[in-house]
């Protein structure tokens, strides 16, 4: 893959602009890419490691939410048929 520079006619190689900025992380905490594809792939990879963990909180939290909205269903019941007899 080549990009032209800005200099001219002359095409700059990837292999070139990937040098001058590095390569794996560099010591500011920043991670540097070989290429477009890696960082897609990076990205990729995070979303789907927090859309699954977004899903297994989900079905933890589930029973617990099923169980309070099964409470309050009773409770309303409950204070509704109060209301009735009271009326």
């Amino acid at each position: 893959m080549t990009f032209p520079s800005s200099s001219g006619g002359d095409d700059v190689k990837l292999r070139e602009l990937e040098s001058s900025i590095g390569s794996g992380s560099n010591n500011t905490g920043i991670a540097c890419f070989s290429s477009v594809e890696d960082l897609l792939k990076s990205c990729a990879t995070k979303l789907k490691t927090r859309l699954h963990t977004s899903r297994q909180r989900l079905k933890l939290a589930q029973p617990t939410f099923h169980a309070k909205l099964k409470t309050s269903r009773k409770e309303y019941d409950m204070n509704s048929s109060a209301i009735r007899e009271k009326v």
